[in-house]
């Protein structure tokens, strides 16, 4: 070494991990990260810089064991970081290590692709005593993916880096990650032990290699299902840190994370033809490494650190949990349900109707048709290619308990699913009305199917006018359709909300404009809890 060449020596111990490794392999694990390559380490090795336990080592091949002190005088690298005066958030911080929350979409170190721009180039500006490391990844102890956000270790003097990367390779950093994928896995909580290797395919990706991979375990916890997505939001803790550890167990599992097109990519397609919206709201990977725990090397004192998501994920959490806000209204006959689904209605509500979809059920060849003819003959569907004698069904329920519970029992389910699939239509909507004569009857709340019911109530003797005038419905028919029905009071006290149709159309105007304003209401309260809910574990 010349007298103008300046260098740095690095003694440690190896740890019970690198037992057995090659001396030359040794340092390329512990300064690949630097940007050292294996030639550069076996040539300084032959060049009597290597020692093992305060002797020359001249053989790259030699076998280190457990305890070993071994060194290496590193001759400097050129500068090749300069200090760009960009932002970085300091979640933590003392004179030895700082931790950062790095935003997505930003890389962590230089690369033969990405010379400029990365964490490292703002984090020399912040810490200037990085920059005299003089390597390409100075108190860089571990990495995150470019699209992954969350937090990040940096050690600010290299006695700390040597520390910390001890205790990274000892297993003794916790590090948790909350991941939106997918689908859901079957088991709510659980281990995943599969090695992994690169891709015998694609040498720039990872995979699962069964007896030759190196091991990884990753441990996960579903903390969320969005049942009307197909996604969930999970805790995802790993013991091993192997490169894409994460987003190649989770897609081994099937449920890979939203926006990974390397190793998701026809499910992210799957995405993008069923839930557009939310597939648009996706624009990378949605991984962020919530939780950090580890030793100070210094102190010896344990360190917890959290932090919640970013915006964009945010956002996509909101859209997934996002679903419209399915409004049962229901009444007494002749209340006036239609009415006011048609004044809302007018400020684009899809409206579905419950009466409407058994009339379509009972059109010849429709699904109650065939229903009907299967359970009881030509009773009630006497041509095999005519309409339902509606007037002959109707008289039979009306006669016989028996006789509705059989004919309910075949033909609720399908209108119930044609409810589902309408909802499904529609999923870009704030709001779907149901008109279901039935709903309390039916428990369709209790059951589910509806977020926030609504009782239109009309005093008895206006709505037994309007069914005289507008129906032609006798006295008898009125009576027996409404023994079909629970009591008007009985109604109002079930309901979320009650709407009175007792007055005029303006008055009915007026009342529907109050029941916008009502459910936007509840559509916030909702947003507000499910928010709450995040705080209070650590999402937010």
């Amino acid at each position: 070494m010349s007298d103008e060449e300046i260098s740095r020596t690095i003694q440690e111990e190896v740890a019970p991990e690198q037992e057995g490794m090659r001396l030359d392999a040794y340092w390329v694990w512990r300064l690949g990260k630097q940007g050292w390559s294996r030639n550069q380490i076996r040539k300084l090795i032959t060049q009597s810089r290597a020692t093992l336990n305060s002797r020359p080592c001249l053989k790259p091949a030699t076998s280190v064991r457990s305890g070993d002190h071994v060194g290496l005088d590193l001759p400097q690298m050129e500068p090749q970081i300069r200090a760009e005066a960009q932002p970085v958030q300091i979640v933590w911080q003392d004179r030895d290590l700082a931790v950062i929350n790095k935003p997505p979409g930003l890389s962590v170190h230089p690369a033969p692709s990405e010379q400029s721009s990365t964490l490292v180039h703002r984090l020399v500006h912040m810490f200037p005593q990085l920059g005299e490391m003089n390597d390409l990844r100075p108190g860089i102890v571990h990495r995150l993916d470019k699209d992954t956000s969350g937090l990040l270790l940096v050690a600010l003097n290299e006695d700390i880096r040597s520390a910390l990367s001890r205790s990274l390779a000892a297993r003794e950093v916790e590090k948790e990650y909350l991941a939106l994928v997918y689908g859901c896995p079957k088991q709510a909580e659980s281990w995943i032990d599969l090695p992994l290797g690169r891709d015998e395919q694609h040498k720039t990706r990872m995979a699962v290699q069964d007896g030759q991979g190196r091991p990884a375990q990753t441990w996960y916890r579903v903390l969320r299902v969005f049942a009307h997505v197909p996604c969930s939001l999970l805790q995802v803790r790993i013991v091993t840190g192997r490169t894409h550890q994460i987003r190649v167990h989770l897609a081994h599992l099937g449920h890979a994370v939203l926006g990974d097109r390397t190793y998701g990519p026809q499910q992210t397609a799957s995405l993008e033809r069923s839930h557009p919206d939310l597939a648009k709201a996706v624009t990378r990977q949605m991984l962020h490494a919530w939780r950090l725990g580890f030793r100070h090397p210094r102190s010896d004192e344990w360190q917890s650190i959290r932090q919640g998501v970013p915006r964009d994920f945010l956002r996509v959490l909101l859209r997934a949990h996002r679903r419209p806000q399915r409004v049962g209204i229901t009444g007494s006959a002749g209340c006036g349900k239609s009415s006011l689904s048609s004044l809302l209605a007018k400020d684009r509500v899809p409206v579905w109707s419950a009466d409407q979809v058994v009339a379509e059920l009972y059109a010849p060849g429709a699904d109650g048709w065939e229903m009907l003819r299967r359970s009881f003959g030509q009773r009630f569907v006497p041509d095999e290619s005519g309409p339902v004698d509606k007037k002959a069904l109707l008289e039979a329920m009306q006669s016989s308990p028996e006789v509705r519970a059989a004919v309910q029992d075949l033909i609720h389910p399908l209108v119930e699913h044609s409810w589902l699939e309408f909802c499904a239509c529609h999923d870009t909507a704030r709001v779907v009305l149901a008109e279901v004569p039935l709903l309390f009857e039916g428990k369709w709340k209790d059951r589910g199917l509806v977020d926030v019911t609504v009782n239109v109530h009309t005093p008895a003797g206006i709505r037994h006018r309007r069914l005289a005038d507008n129906r032609g419905w006798s006295p008898e028919i009125i009576a027996q359709m409404q023994a079909w029905q629970m009591a008007d009071q009985d109604k109002a006290r079930m309901a979320d909300l009650n709407v009175s149709n007792a007055g005029s159309w303006a008055e009915l105007e007026r009342a529907a404009a109050d029941l916008r304003r009502l459910l936007l209401d509840l559509r916030r309260e909702a947003v507000h809890v499910f928010c709450n809910r995040l705080k209070t574990c650590g999402v937010l």
